[in-house]
């Protein structure tokens, strides 16, 4: 395990280099220029890792023999098997580097079955592409938001994914103040076009964090405690944020059923919206055919304005127009303006 913890935050990365490296991960192998001092961080930071995976499982605070997990943004997967090794029912994870045949290798070594899909997270369309995060009891988001250009859209996701609990770390600022900061655009080769450029150090304050758990149904929220670590010189508690949060509600996320459009207001003329959004038309026409505006009363007729159409209604006379077509209402009066209503009802 000691292999897929990752690289150091300093100035040393790469992977450890195996005297007779296996076949499926070859490709992986850097010689680091002190593989000493190397394999000391990666030691210091195999040591956090596995603080965040015991938080995980102390903060279940039950047996995890039970429980589902899924983590986007997986990389070699080293917190899936973590969780596996300790117990999970089962672990997915999914990323945008073709881990499979890793996967398949530590399956192999550790005894274990996690499994892997391929998926990228789509900034413009805020959905993941190729495989979409099965709904699973935990979901994990380590170190993912901070190269996302919304990754408030992202962690939303993932809790309409979560049944019970979501885990978060990410780098961000320490305040509870609702602030983003970004790193400069493109700092990977592959990257996007602007805006979505957006794709290092992209930092939600803890409190965005905080407040996009809690709006989607999340509310129960305990932070990691710091363990002592090399990395202390770079504050390294203090800039980034580790939750997690606990299912409370179910909450109406635009992921799961909550409006993703605005009701059109009652006054827009239907016919600017049929042509080039036929959808939205329809939509306007239930909405405003529901509710129609009583704007005045003349000599026994209710004057009712519905969009850009304009009747005089008989009083006592039930006038349903979402059901019915208006010309079915016995002595309806319809005009293109209010005056014009207004003159056939004084005339009739």
């Amino acid at each position: 395990m000691a292999l897929l913890a990752g690289t150091s935050p300093g100035r040393r990365k790469g992977v450890v280099k195996w005297p007779l490296l296996p076949d499926e991960i070859a490709d992986l192998a850097v010689q680091p220029d002190d593989l000493q001092a190397f394999r000391s961080s990666n030691d210091a930071l195999r040591s956090v890792y596995d603080h965040f995976v015991s938080f995980i499982c102390e903060s279940i605070g039950s047996e995890i023999s039970a429980l589902e997990f899924a983590e986007f943004g997986c990389n070699s997967g080293y917190f899936l098997f973590s969780l596996l090794r300790r117990g999970a029912l089962s672990a997915v994870g999914l990323d945008f580097t073709y881990n499979q045949l890793v996967f398949d290798f530590f399956n192999r070594k550790l005894g274990t079955q996690a499994n892997f899909l391929f998926s990228e997270w789509d900034s413009f369309a805020h959905q993941p592409n190729h495989n979409a995060v099965p709904e699973v009891d935990v979901c994990l988001s380590i170190a993912v938001l901070c190269h996302l250009a919304d990754p408030l859209h992202h962690l939303t996701y993932l809790c309409s994914r979560a049944r019970r609990a979501v885990f978060v770390w990410t780098p961000s600022f320490p305040t509870d103040d609702l602030i983003m900061g970004f790193g400069q655009p493109a700092g990977f080769s592959n990257s996007l076009a602007w805006p979505l450029s957006f794709d290092n150090l992209v930092k939600p304050s803890r409190g965005l964090i905080e407040l996009c758990l809690k709006e989607s149904g999340f509310g129960d929220i305990h932070h990691i405690n710091p363990i002592p670590t090399e990395f202390d010189a770079i504050d390294f508690w203090n800039v980034h944020t580790g939750i997690i949060a606990f299912r409370t509600s179910n909450a109406r996320t635009v992921y799961s059923g909550g409006a993703t459009t605005r009701v059109i207001p009652w006054d827009v003329p239907i016919e600017l919206l049929a042509e080039e959004i036929p959808a939205a038309a329809q939509r306007v026409k239930r909405v405003w055919r529901s509710q129609p505006h009583l704007v005045d009363t003349i000599g026994g007729y209710n004057i009712v304005r519905l969009g850009n159409e304009w009747y005089a209604v008989p009083q006592g006379v039930p006038a349903d127009f979402e059901r019915d077509d208006p010309a079915s209402i016995p002595g309806l009066i319809q005009g293109m303006t209010r005056d014009e209503v207004t003159q056939m009802v004084t005339r009739a």
